[in-house]
């Protein structure tokens, strides 16, 4: 993404990477050893392998599957400063869901960004996804999944299996991590991660051997 010039009248540094974040769709995060981290939007682009992988029997009983219209968006206006509005709405959310909409002030130099950014944003956000909310795992009984769960970061994979269906949309879920809290005692560890779906999406990678291939799996990305 082109970043354009920014004025820096009373921003600070974090203001500064906040905004810079938002243009790219990426995310700003300080990790689990205290450095402020940045992943760029094409870090989700292929789903890497599984950080933690663990049963659905860690799952605390408060946990379910919920599928609202959280975080969808059809309808976005994107702005840049100096540049003309740019709209864009999926019609068949917006007739399914009604509007759901989204306003973007972005970093970027040309109003061609501005539009791709917005297109990508309701592509991706046009539909609900089935969100695990509630939940906690249980990192204390199974040692066997201990290292992989303290593995766990903002922007981590995490993989549940042996979920029981109807309740849960399928048998095993893949989750992108976006926080999470711990509580430990003597007698107990309970890790509660934040999550939201994994896009699976592959994005097509030139002359690549396995994603250079334009077809249904391999698509082009913002």
């Amino acid at each position: 993404t082109s970043i354009a010039h920014v004025d820096s009248t009373g921003k600070s540094p974090l203001g500064y990477m906040q905004d810079v974040t938002d243009t790219e769709q990426g995310v700003l995060y300080a990790d689990t050893q205290g450095r402020l981290v940045f992943h760029n939007r094409s870090r989700g682009y292929i789903v890497p392998a599984a950080t933690a992988a663990v049963d659905a029997t860690l799952l605390g009983a408060e946990a379910q599957f919920l599928g609202n219209l959280f975080g969808v968006t059809n309808d976005a206006t994107g702005h840049r400063d100096g540049g003309a509005e740019q709209k864009f709405t999926d019609v068949l959310s917006r007739g399914a869901y009604g509007p759901l909409s989204k306003d973007m002030t972005l970093l970027v130099t040309s109003d061609d960004e501005v539009a791709s950014a917005i297109q990508w944003l309701v592509n991706t956000h046009k539909d609900p996804m089935p969100r695990l909310v509630s939940s906690s795992l249980d990192a204390y009984t199974s040692r066997d999944d201990q290292a992989e769960l303290r593995a766990l970061d903002v922007d981590s994979r995490l993989d549940i299996t042996g979920l029981p269906t109807p309740q849960a949309p399928a048998a095993t879920t893949v989750l992108r991590v976006n926080g999470y809290s711990e509580r430990i005692s003597e007698t107990g560890w309970d890790i509660a991660p934040s999550t939201s779906s994994f896009a699976n999406l592959q994005a097509f990678i030139l002359d690549d051997a396995m994603y250079g291939a334009l077809d249904s799996d391999n698509v082009l990305a913002y």
